[in-house]
């Protein structure tokens, strides 16, 4: 009976140090299994919603990769929450722009495409700034009570803040858009959080 419980006790502690990282996209060395717990339960996703998210994701960038012409969609990169995708970075004609909204949509369980990505003859964003910007503003929302923070994707580019999730209420929801406003660097935050209650979270 200890070896079981022993067991157990090891697979349980493994299977939420595995949902801590591939859920909620990072881990924060020395928290505790009730910590890590309770930013599980603070998803307003489920488990089964969450791991639907990545594998769109994972599909989105593939058919990316695959429908892209002489690397003509290489610039775009796709973040999804609640099967709304995310699409960002650039592509050199808007042609390339249409045809990355196109190869989301071929994706089962996709609700909305996001087209946010740029028209430009190169690549725009400065990637090491924005990646610290978005570090930064990630960071912010961790230490901000008001917010949850494993509920937001925060993408970066070019010094543009996309905002992508869910809000408990309208102040949380204000708060996270003035708190990314307020990162050194940011030179625009566009919204694409929705309210807990907002009608389009109905399947």
């Amino acid at each position: 009976m200890m070896r079981v419980f022993s067991l157990n006790k090891i697979l349980l502690h493994f299977l939420l140090f595995f949902l801590s990282f591939n859920l909620s996209g990072c881990v924060v060395l020395g928290v505790g299994t009730a910590a890590t717990t309770g930013a599980i339960v603070a998803d307003e996703r489920s488990v089964g919603n969450i791991l639907d998210d990545k594998v769109i994701t994972t599909k989105v960038q593939y058919e990316l990769s695959k429908s892209s012409k002489n690397n003509s969609l290489r610039g775009v990169s796709a973040n999804t929450y609640e099967g709304r995708v995310l699409l960002t970075g650039f592509v050199t004609d808007i042609e390339y722009k249409d045809q990355a909204e196109k190869s989301a949509w071929l994706i089962s369980g996709v609700k909305e495409v996001i087209n946010e990505v740029n028209i430009s003859s190169k690549n725009k964003s400065n990637t090491a700034q924005d990646l610290w910007m978005t570090t930064k503003i990630k960071t912010k929302f961790l230490v901000t009570k008001e917010i949850h923070s494993v509920n937001y994707k925060v993408v970066v580019y070019d010094s543009v803040a996309y905002l992508l999730g869910i809000a408990s209420t309208q102040e949380e929801l204000d708060i996270a858009l003035h708190t990314a406003s307020e990162v050194d660097g940011v030179s625009k935050v566009k919204n694409y959080i929705l309210v807990k209650n907002d009608i389009r979270r109905a399947d």
